[in-house]
């Protein structure tokens, strides 16, 4: 099968298995969720504009960024803003994922809109039992600095 067939495959796939799970919050079962779990957490809570489940997605500088962001702006804009985002998210496939240490790992993800597809990497590491998003490219985490720099007048422009 051509390499171009096996990616449609994957992509279509990964879209099943987050459409088939998005509507199903991750619950605890006392097991430590998987890396692509917590990604697919966190694209649920940007769906539900669930600013706390959201928060328990990320550790690291990337979540002293969000709490910083959540004691400088009111919770419901918050809320409507990751809801708008996550919206837009029609399906995320995960194409690989590179273990770098016991405690590391990078994802790297598909993004579907309605009108584009974007990738991005995501690094996982593991923070008192959990794993956590400590970096990404992913562009909801660049719109933090982007659009949180300014007032809420300039980003409804």
């Amino acid at each position: 099968m051509e390499p171009r067939k096996w990616f449609s495959l994957l992509a279509i796939l990964g879209c099943f298995v987050f459409f088939a799970s998005r509507d199903t919050p991750i619950r605890d079962t006392g097991r430590e969720e998987s890396p692509d779990e917590v990604l697919i957490a966190m694209v649920q809570a940007l769906e539900r504009g669930d600013v706390q489940a959201l928060k328990e997605c990320f550790g690291g500088d990337l979540r002293r960024r969000l709490e910083d962001l959540l004691a400088r702006d009111s919770a419901p804009w918050l809320s409507e803003w990751l809801r708008r985002r996550g919206s837009a998210v029609k399906g995320l496939a995960i194409l690989d994922q590179e273990e770098l240490g016991p405690d590391q790992v990078r994802v790297l993800t598909e993004t579907v809109y309605n009108d584009r597809n974007t990738r991005q990497s995501f690094l996982l590491e593991r923070e008192n039992g959990s794993w956590r998003v400590t970096q990404s490219d992913f562009e909801m985490v660049s719109d933090w600095e982007n659009d949180f720099g300014k007032s809420i007048r300039e980003v409804e422009r």
